[in-house]
């Protein structure tokens, strides 16, 4: 069952089991460590950074909101670096995304998608 899984925001905050943002935590990593077991490759998009970081600044209690937070960037730095399950998905420079975007109407019209 190999293949890409796009880890969103709502999968990393149910991974790091963020209080609040959690509510499928056994769930989420039982079939997280089920890709892991299939040599699945994750990917981590920019969005899920932000938007988990987010999540984590907005941890009432102040020990629990830093303890989390140096999680998460435990985890982060690790996916940087190519030491976690996931790797970070790196985005096109200026010049593909307008290239991209040029040729984006002629593929949404494509009846195959």
């Amino acid at each position: 069952m190999s293949g890409i899984v796009i880890i969103d925001t709502s999968v990393f905050s149910n991974v790091l089991n963020i209080p609040g943002y959690n509510s499928h935590n056994v769930a989420v990593v039982s079939c997280f460590e089920c890709f892991i077991d299939a040599d699945a490759s994750f990917l981590l998009p920019l969005a899920a950074v932000y938007e988990t970081g987010n999540h984590v600044g907005r941890i009432r209690d102040g020990n629990q909101r830093r303890r989390f937070a140096m999680v998460f960037r435990g985890y982060v730095t690790k996916a940087l670096q190519g030491a976690a399950p996931w790797s970070p998905v790196r985005y096109p420079d200026g010049e593909q995304l307008v290239e991209w975007l040029r040729e984006f109407p002629e593929y949404a019209m494509r009846s195959d998608m």
